[in-house]
C-alpha cells in the first residue's frame, strides 16, 4: 500500500524509548531501509532486527537478520542466505540467535525453516531438517537447550519442541485445531498462545512445555456461541484426478436434514499458500446459516503438506487446482445430499482468480462471486505487488516465449467461454488485486453478453475490507446474488 515513493516515502526505523525519559526518544537505525521484527538481548544491551539493505527491495524478498546496540551506532549483518530471514530470538544466554528463513530467494513454494546463528557471528545451523513443513512462532526453553515453534500440518498448527542437541524435532502439543501466538514464559516453564477448532474461535490457552496441564484463560466468545446455532464441519479425504489423496471439509447447515438436497457454495482459500480446516471460520458459518453446505478444499498450491505440494502448481498456474477442485464437488456431492443444480463458487484473492478460471472453463456452476482478483496476468505484472512472483515462473513478460504462458494462465483468455452469471466485487485501493483486473473483466463480459454480470466497489478499502459496514454488506450481497440464481 506505499507504492514506490509514497508521500514522501517514509522508512520504519528503531526507536528506544526510556520509561524513565518518555519524551526523549532515541532513534538507533537509519538509512533508506524498512527495519522490522526486533527482539531484545536478554543483557539489554543488543537488538536484533530484520532488514532487506540490498537497495532493490521492490524486486527481492532477501532479508536479513541484523544486530545493532540499543546505543545505537553501526549495524552488524550476521546473515548470509539469499533468501527471506525473519522472526530473531535470543537465547537465555543471549549466545544464539533463533531464527526462520527461506534458503531460495523470492520462492513462493519454501518453507521457513528453523535454523539458530551464534549472535556475535558465524555459521547457521538448521534445527527440524527432517520436516517438510512451515515454522513459526519461537520460543526458546528456559535452559536454552532448544527452541519451540509452530508447525502447520495438514491444515492443523501444533507446537513442536527442536532439540539443539540432535537438532530433531519432537511434538509436544497437538489436536485437531490451530495454536497461534505462541509465547513462554521460560522461568515457569508455561506457553500461552491462542487456540481455535472448527467450533470455536480464538481464545487465550496455556499449557506446560511438555504438554499437559492445557487451560483455557479467556472466554471471550461463550455467551456469544451460547446464542447460536452452528453448522457442523466434517473432513473429507476424497481422490483427484491424478490418483492422489486431497483434504477437503464440508460444513452443514445448523438445521441440516439428511432426507432433503442443499444448494452447494465451493468456498477456495486465497494464497495459495494457505490452507483451509480445524479453524473457525465465521464467513462460512454465516453461509451454512443460509442454508448451504459450505465446500473447502486444500488444493495442489495450499501449504501444510509439503513442498512437493504446495509446488505442484510451478508454472501451470490454475490447472492443477481447478482438477482438485472439481474433484472435490464431485465427492461432496456422492457424500451429502446436493441439489446439483445449485452449485455456487466464491474466493477472494487467489480464491477469487479461480473463481474466475473456473467460470470461463465450466458451465457447472449457477453463479459466482469474484472478489479482489486479477484476470490478466500480463497487465497486472508491475502493477501489483507480485512482480517477482510472476517472474519466478514465466520470466519477464516482455520476451516472446514467455508472453505465450502469461496469456495461457489469464482467465481472460478464455472469457468468451463464460455463461456463469457472476458478481465481481474490488476494492479501490486494492494493491494486491488491482482495480484495472476487475473492470477489465466485468467490461469484457458486458460488451460478450454472454453472461449476467455486476460490478460493487468498496471505497477506501485494501486488499482486506476493514470497514464494518463494509463487511456487512459484503456478505449480505453474496447471500444475495446467490439467492436470486436459485432456479
Amino acid at each position: 500500500g506505499e507504492g514506490y515513493f509514497g508521500n514522501p516515502r517514509e522508512f520504519r526505523h528503531i526507536w528506544v524509548i526510556s520509561l524513565d525519559t518518555p519524551g526523549n526518544p532515541k532513534k538507533v537505525t537509519d538509512g533508506p531501509f524498512d527495519d522490522r521484527e526486533i527482539d531484545w538481548s536478554p543483557d539489554g544491551k543488543l537488538i536484533a532486527f530484520v532488514s532487506n539493505r540490498t537497495g532493490d527491495d521492490d524486486n527481492n524478498d532477501n532479508s536479513d537478520i541484523w544486530t545493532v546496540s540499543a546505543e545505537g551506532g553501526e549495524v552488524k549483518k550476521l546473515t548470509t542466505n539469499r533468501g527471506s530471514d525473519s522472526a530473531p530470538r535470543f537465547s537465555p544466554d543471549g549466545k544464539w540467535i533463533a531464527y526462520t528463513g527461506i534458503t531460495e530467494p523470492n520462492n513462493l513454494y519454501n518453507y521457513r525453516c528453523l535454523f539458530i546463528i551464534p549472535s556475535a557471528g558465524g555459521a547457521p545451523r538448521r534445527l527440524g531438517a527432517e520436516l517438510d513443513r512451515e515454522m513459526s512462532g519461537l520460543a526458546w526453553s528456559g535452559d536454552g537447550s532448544a527452541v519451540f515453534g509452530l508447525v502447520a500440518d495438514q491444515a492443523r498448527v501444533h507446537i513442536d519442541r527442536f532439540s539443539l542437541g540432535d537438532g530433531k524435532a519432537a511434538t509436544v502439543l497437538a489436536g485437531e485445531c490451530r495454536l497461534d501466538s505462541l509465547d513462554l514464559a521460560r522461568e515457569q516453564g508455561v506457553f500461552a498462545f491462542a487456540r481455535e477448532d472448527n467450533d470455536h474461535p480464538a481464545e487465550v490457552f496455556t499449557a506446560a512445555t511438555d504438554g499437559r496441564g492445557l487451560v483455557q484463560r479467556t472466554f471471550l466468545n461463550k455467551e456469544w456461541l451460547a446464542d447460536l446455532r452452528l453448522g457442523r464441519t466434517e473432513k473429507i479425504l476424497f481422490k483427484n484426478r491424478d490418483g492422489q489423496s486431497v483434504d477437503g471439509f464440508l460444513l452443514t447447515p445448523p438445521d441440516f436434514d439428511p432426507g432433503r438436497t442443499y444448494p452447494l457454495l465451493l468456498k477456495i482459500h486465497g494464497g495459495p499458500q494457505g490452507a483451509d480446516g480445524h479453524d473457525f471460520t465465521p464467513e462460512c458459518q454465516w453461509y451454512a446459516a443460509n442454508g448451504f453446505i459450505v465446500l473447502r478444499v486444500n488444493y495442489r498450491g495450499s501449504s501444510d503438506y509439503g513442498e512437493a505440494w504446495m509446488g505442484a502448481i510451478r508454472t501451470r498456474w490454475y490447472e492443477k487446482e481447478f482438477d482438485d477442485l472439481m474433484s472435490a464437488v464431485d465427492a461432496a456431492q456422492t457424500r451429502l445430499p446436493v441439489d446439483p443444480k445449485r452449485l455456487y463458487v466464491t474466493g477472494v484473492s487467489y480464491g477469487g482468480i479461480m473463481t474466475n478460471w473456473i467460470v470461463t472453463h465450466t458451465a457447472r456452476f449457477r453463479a459466482a462471486v469474484s472478489e479482489r482478483s486479477t484476470v490478466d496476468n500480463f497487465s497486472s505484472y508491475g502493477v501489483d505487488d507480485c512482480a517477482y512472483w510472476y517472474e519466478k515462473d514465466f520470466g519477464l513478460p516482455y520476451r516472446k516465449a514467455n508472453f505465450a504462458l502469461y496469456r495461457k494462465t489469464s482467465p481472460i483468455t478464455y472469457i468468451e467461454n463464460v455463461r456463469t452469471p457472476i458478481l465481481i466485487m474490488q476494492c479501490l485501493e486494492d494493491h494486491r488485486c488491482p482495480l484495472p483486473q476487475a473492470l477489465q473483466f466485468y467490461m469484457g463480459l458486458k460488451k460478450l453478453g454472454q453472461a449476467e454480470a455486476e460490478l460493487v466497489l468498496y471505497p477506501r478499502e485494501p486488499h482486506g475490507i476493514r470497514e464494518l459496514s463494509h463487511q456487512r454488506d459484503r456478505l449480505v450481497r453474496v447471500v444475495d446474488w446467490f439467492t436470486r440464481h436459485t432456479n
